[in-house]
């Protein structure tokens, strides 16, 4: 059975999905599916999808730099909330992001996480046959690195949406296609 990997950004979960599905539907099988209960996705930390909401717990006399504060950050789409209590608000603030990461998967302040989706990502574009990359706005350095792994094994690459220029789009195994439609049509 023919198989792909497909590459995108946490923030392209839906496309990526998508993309997954025109694979299925011709014949791919998923060498891995980061999107899945066994991938390790967690939602994109975007400004605004976080309530905080900051208040001085003890203000020690009056002062409001020597009290402590209390900060709770909640997650709007998924009402996973933090609440740390530090010694100034950029602390509070710093020990709840921190937190919130990791209710939400986050790998950032948990190496052996990191390394263990790194691996599962490395052993996904290792053992397909096809990678597939979703583009919306240039970003990703995590899906830039799997291609540059799928490029030095000579798979199949195929770049999907508005992506930034490379030379390296243009070496021979390397698609490029507008649109999920025309990805359709080439798989």
């Amino acid at each position: 059975m023919k198989s792909c990997y497909v590459a995108g950004r946490t923030s392209d979960v839906d496309t990526v999905r998508q993309a997954q599905d025109i694979a299925h539907r011709k014949g791919y099988e998923t060498t891995f599916d980061w999107t899945g209960p066994n991938g390790e996705i967690r939602p994109d930390l975007r400004e605004e999808d976080l309530e905080v909401n900051d208040r001085l717990v003890d203000s020690r006399g009056g002062n409001l730099f020597s009290g402590h504060w209390e900060t709770t950050i909640t997650h709007t789409p998924t009402g996973t909330k933090t609440v740390a209590v530090e010694q100034t608000k950029l602390q509070a603030h710093q020990v709840a992001m921190r937190e919130l990461r990791k209710q939400l998967g986050g790998w950032e302040d948990d190496p052996e996480a990191a390394n263990k989706i790194a691996e599962q990502e490395r052993q996904a574009v290792k053992n397909c046959d096809v990678l597939i990359a979703i583009f919306k706005d240039g970003k990703g350095l995590g899906k830039i690195i799997e291609i540059g792994m799928a490029l030095m094994a000579r798979k199949r690459v195929i770049l999907v949406g508005p992506f930034k220029e490379s030379v390296f789009w243009y070496l021979p195994k390397v698609e490029k296609v507008a649109d999920l439609e025309k990805l359709n049509e080439v798989l």
